[in-house]
Formats: structure tokens, C-alpha cells, sequence
């Protein structure tokens, strides 16, 4: 018996939503009294937050994985 040989081609796309996307932010603050440096920065967090919002990220969505601080004294 003869080899049989099959070939088929084609061509198709897929869509699909990201189930997962890393976004890396990066926030300095500097301030004598640290009280007003984290709430500056937390603004800017705050921020970040709302044009992802705007975007059609919920909040709901989004988590925090990693938070690296540094407290350094300013002269």
C-alpha cells in the first residue's frame, strides 16, 4: 500500500484579554518630615490609580505585588 500524505493549510486569528499584565511604577518622594513625603506620595499613587481607571482598568483589579521603600535623611 502506498504512504498516504495529508497537508492541510490555512490561516486564522485569535483574540483574546490578557488575563494578566505586570505594570512597573516607580514614585520618589523627598521631604524633611516624612508625614508629608508619604502623603505626596501616596497622591501620586493615587494618581497612577485613577488614569489606569480611565483607561477601563477597574480598580478592583489591580493588586500590589511588591512595595520596596528607602528612607534616606535629607539634610
Amino acid at each position: 500500500m502506498a504512504d498516504r500524505k495529508l497537508t492541510i493549510q490555512g490561516h486564522g486569528t485569535v483574540h483574546s484579554a490578557p488575563d494578566r499584565v505586570v505594570l512597573l511604577f516607580r514614585a520618589n518622594e523627598t521631604h524633611k518630615e516624612y508625614e508629608t513625603a508619604v502623603a505626596r506620595l501616596n497622591k501620586n499613587v493615587e494618581k497612577f490609580r485613577q488614569d489606569l481607571e480611565w483607561l477601563g482598568i477597574k480598580r478592583t483589579d489591580l493588586k500590589t505585588a511588591a512595595l520596596k521603600g528607602l528612607v534616606l535623611p535629607v539634610d
